[in-house]
């Protein structure tokens, strides 16, 4: 009898039966066991959990910043922006590494340079690139390129062994690959730190090749071709893939990083099973059903025994219906009407309070400030959260630097251009006003701060605006000089008014060149003071009565408010 005791669920004795396992529930049977499908089930999560989704993009697009290049050669830079920024769109290509990483734990890239697949004839020798070719034949089994050659007419069969891709130095047909997770297997070694990664084509390029799918053939390199076999796959040049990954700890170290969704990935599960309750309860309780019936007013007065059920039910329904038309409408009945209502208690059976906390527990799982997602997050008010957020997307950002300058440095490689320093500008989650503002007043006040630092702590770059001054200094000189030879030119005119009026005996005004210029000094300085509206009908009424005198007066007044922007500029430098 003991031996049957203690196969028990609970041994009621206290004698032998240990409890089960605590750590399995029922929701621990739907965890996947493998890796690939731990992908698969991220994937799925990511677009039904808005929790989730919402905060792998904000993260991924947060630390993604202006991409620059460091180098001598103005051309050089050109040359790098206009591939890397336009061509491969690589802010693009860094938020989804970003996400990526998040999402599987890891992320493969790989760069696409252009070839031309030279295929030769048998018959005259002459070499075809395989685009010119209208009409080929690409029989997988025998690895063969079977087409008529455009020379001398003659058809030819070429093993694809003979084919030989040539590069083409096209920098706008590169592109940057960024292979599924779920086709990459990894041998790692732990001793040596080396890895060696394979890519399982999906059986949608596998068939395409079978099949002799031109679109795929013409740009698909020759070892893809070759590994499309169902027991064989690519091996990558360790030199050609680059890894992100994200950190794991030694237990479960590797070559491979772990999804970040794992750790909320039951936290979902239970989400969804409450969500379902919740529907359930609101297809059955939310709305009542109601019941019409003759009310019963007395224990010896039963409508049942008297009324005429049928007509009874006729007539409430055509009254329903005129009430529905007319809200006025009046019912007569020769009984009281009762009503029983069945269901619409689904408020009460609502898990709200548990949906919710839950979604707090993803949110809290994912390492993000619930106020991240719905807004509000200020640096007064979540200091240390958000420098401890912020010291998490910074090494998450280095990683993203490394697969930059790998890219900028295969396309080097490639087309045989000189290296350059490629980066992302420093993000700062942190935006203290407070502290910003005591900065500024200590360089005002004891210039302790220098010009790069300023310009730093207000998002400026300080060799454009140290640019921008001097192209502006060089705009003023040359206005100024410019203003200068027009009032040469005005006093030399004036000078031969006054000498011309003077020769021919003239009785009309003769004007003295330095009482017209102090008088218009005078007027101008005055009309400076004056608003805009007031100062436009005297110059109006002036240019009426004597315009050599309103010309001059133009031009001090120009000269005046360009001494006065002048002075306001070197205040603030």
């Amino acid at each position: 009898m003991s031996g049957d005791i203690s196969r028990e669920p609970f041994d009621i004795l206290g004698q032998s039966n240990a409890h089960p396992n605590p750590m399995f529930n029922f929701l621990t049977g739907f965890v996947p066991r493998k890796l690939k499908d731990m992908y698969r089930w991220t994937e799925y999560i990511y677009y039904n959990s808005p929790h989730i989704f919402i905060a792998l993009q904000k993260l991924a697009d947060y630390v993604i910043t202006d991409i620059t290049f460091k180098t001598e050669s103005e051309s050089l830079r050109t040359k790098y922006s206009e591939i890397v920024l336009e061509t491969l769109r690589a802010k693009v290509v860094l938020k989804g590494a970003s996400k990526n990483r998040t999402l599987y734990g890891n992320a493969f890239y790989s760069l696409y340079f252009p070839f031309k697949r030279i295929v030769p004839c048998k018959g005259c020798g002459m070499m075809w690139d395989i685009r010119r070719i209208k009409d080929y034949k690409f029989d997988y089994k025998k690895r063969t390129f079977k087409y008529n050659c455009m020379q001398c007419k003659a058809s030819s069969t070429t093993r694809l062994s003979e084919v030989r891709d040539v590069k083409v130095y096209d920098p706008k047909r590169m592109n940057v690959i960024c292979w599924d997770p779920k086709h990459i297997d990894v041998e790692h070694n732990p001793i040596t730190g080396n890895t060696e990664y394979y890519y399982d084509l999906p059986a949608e390029l596998r068939s395409a090749i079978k099949d002799g799918d031109r679109h795929m053939i013409d740009g698909t390199p020759k070892a893809f071709l070759e590994a499309a076999d169902d027991d064989q796959v690519f091996h990558f040049d360790p030199t050609k893939i680059f890894h992100l990954k994200g950190d794991v700890p030694a237990g479960l170290g590797g070559a491979l990083g772990y999804p970040s969704v794992i750790s909320v990935m039951k936290q979902f599960y239970y989400a969804e099973v409450m969500r379902r309750s919740n529907e359930a309860i609101a297809l059955d309780h939310l709305t009542p059903f109601r019941v019409l019936h003759p009310a019963q007013t007395g224990s010896s007065n039963d409508p049942v025994k008297t009324l005429a059920f049928a007509q009874w039910i006729d007539e409430t329904k055509q009254n329903i219906k005129q009430w529905r038309k007319d809200p006025l409408h009046i019912m007569f009945a020769p009984v009281a009407l009762g009503v029983t209502q069945m269901g619409g208690q689904g408020r009460t059976l609502l898990t709200l309070g548990e949906v919710q906390e839950v979604e707090n527990n993803i949110i809290a799982g994912l390492g993000v400030p619930r106020e991240f997602l719905y807004g509000g997050l200020s640096f007064t008010g979540s200091s240390v959260t958000l420098r401890m957020l912020e010291n998490q997307l910074l090494s998450h950002s280095a990683d993203l630097r490394d697969l930059l300058q790998w890219i900028c440095d295969s396309i080097a490689d490639y087309l045989g251009w000189a290296k350059v320093s490629a980066d992302i500008t420093n993000f700062k989650f942190i935006d203290d006003i407070q502290q910003k503002s005591l900065i500024m007043q200590a360089d005002a006040q004891y210039d302790l701060v220098s010009r790069r630092t300023v310009s730093e702590i207000l998002d400026l770059d300080y060799d454009d605006e140290i640019e921008q001054k001097e192209q502006e200094m060089l705009e003023q000189t040359r206005r100024q000089a410019k203003l200068s030879r027009k009032m040469e030119e005005l006093q030399s005119t004036l000078a031969d008014q006054a000498q011309a009026e003077a020769s021919a005996g003239s009785t009309g005004l003769e004007y003295d060149q330095q009482a017209v210029i102090a008088e218009a000094d005078q007027m101008a300085m005055e009309l400076s003071q004056i608003d805009e509206g007031q100062r436009r009908s005297v110059l109006s009424s002036l240019q009426a009565e004597d315009y050599v005198m309103y010309s001059v007066v133009i031009q001090r007044l120009e000269e005046i408010q360009l001494q006065e922007r002048n002075a306001a500029q070197e205040m603030v430098s």
